[in-house]
């Protein structure tokens, strides 16, 4: 739940089937907050196994947050807990903890890890982690050495392919690149963001048109033969020319919305349906 507007994170959802004596046990505070984290710590000191959340997204956090959130689960005797499923592997292969310096005590990995194929691991200090010796934990895909053949693979890749610096030259050449096409289009707005997750922002005279605008462009991406969403990730599969051709493309879409918002017709453009936010994150 958002802390802040006590919303369920799927729009649409809620969380039934969920025993209600489980209630409480997962308590949301809002990213960035120190004073937030740290009234809920003491409200239920020693009832507190773990600190878990997203270290980041799109945008790093503000300065000395992480490591005061790393004191303050430590000072009220809780483990901090890293998902990085999404925000892993692109900053760097340490993830974004080497990229921050921050090490938590454990972390969560997924389908990155693998490119793609089925795969999880929990990792952590020796401390963190001895506890499971003495749990009994079963799977019926254990057995299975795709994902670990799969991981062990795109790990070394990333390495001997000098990851880190492809994904930042990259990431900050469609970030100039798409600026560029919101310049020649005369569209008001930036990409933002980390060389990891540039994203279009619009500027527009009314933030309630900005699901219709960004519906279109994805629309029109599409429609020139580039599927993308509002933020571009780029591959090492990606190549300077399909960064060129990003670009043409969102030239023109962009071109196409800013005389729809000229003419007023905007609604008029759209072909699809309007482009929904299935999930709401925590963590920008």
């Amino acid at each position: 739940m958002d802390p802040e507007s006590g919303e369920f994170p799927f729009a649409g959802i809620e969380p039934i089937g969920v025993p209600r004596v489980l209630a409480g046990t997962a308590i949301p505070f809002a990213y960035g907050d120190l004073n937030m984290l740290e009234d809920l710590l003491k409200q239920h000191e020693g009832h507190i196994a773990a600190v878990m959340m997203e270290p980041l997204r799109s945008e790093l956090p503000p300065e000395g947050y992480l490591e005061g959130v790393k004191t303050l689960a430590h000072q009220y005797d809780a483990l901090l807990v890293f998902d990085e499923v999404s925000c892993g592997w692109r900053l760097r292969i340490g993830g974004v903890q080497e990229y921050v310096g921050v090490i938590p005590d454990m972390t969560i990995l997924a389908k990155a890890m693998s490119n793609g194929y089925p795969m999880g691991a929990v990792v952590g200090s020796r401390e963190a982690m001895e506890p499971a010796s003495q749990m009994f934990v079963s799977s019926s895909y254990w057995s299975d050495n795709v994902g670990l053949a799969a991981a062990l693979t795109t790990i070394r890749e990333l390495k001997r392919r000098h990851s880190e610096p492809f994904f930042e030259y990259m990431g900050e050449k469609v970030r100039t690149t798409i600026n560029e096409a919101l310049s020649a289009a005369g569209l008001s707005g930036s990409c933002v963001g980390l060389s990891s997750c540039p994203a279009l922002s619009f500027d527009l005279p009314d933030p309630a048109l900005t699901p219709l605008v960004s519906t279109l462009f994805v629309q029109e991406m599409a429609k020139r033969g580039v599927h993308t969403q509002t933020s571009f990730r780029v591959t090492m599969a990606h190549t300077e020319e399909d960064i060129r051709i990003l670009g043409d493309r969102a030239t023109e879409a962009l071109s196409m919305i800013k005389a729809g918002l000229e003419q007023g017709n905007l609604e008029d453009l759209l072909e699809c349906d309007l482009k929904k936010e299935p999930f709401r994150r925590l963590v920008k």
